[in-house]
């Protein structure tokens, strides 16, 4: 398992589990915001990011965003989701 905060935060490390997984090989440009921020897709706004580097700036994000009702209300229901993946 690859937890996203651990994805952005130790980016290579995380990418290179993941390639190991797929029994692909990992390559240094996967990383390189430069390559894929050339790519068609990131001109759609779904994929703008594309073009940015990995970064930890969404993490935690949804304690901003969301009202403290709807928190509760998600964790009330995914409470075993997040328990298991060590979020509670």
């Amino acid at each position: 398992m690859v937890k996203y905060e651990h994805l952005v935060s130790k980016s290579q490390a995380s990418l290179q589990k993941i390639m190991d997984f797929l029994g692909l090989p990992f390559e240094e440009k996967q990383l390189n915001p430069l390559i894929y921020g050339a790519d068609a897709r990131s001109q759609l706004d779904v994929f703008k990011k594309l073009a940015n580097p990995i970064d930890t700036a969404s993490v935690g994000r949804y304690i901003l965003e969301m009202r403290d009702s709807e928190r509760h209300q998600f964790e009330r229901i995914a409470r075993n989701e997040l328990s298991y993946y060590g979020y509670l």
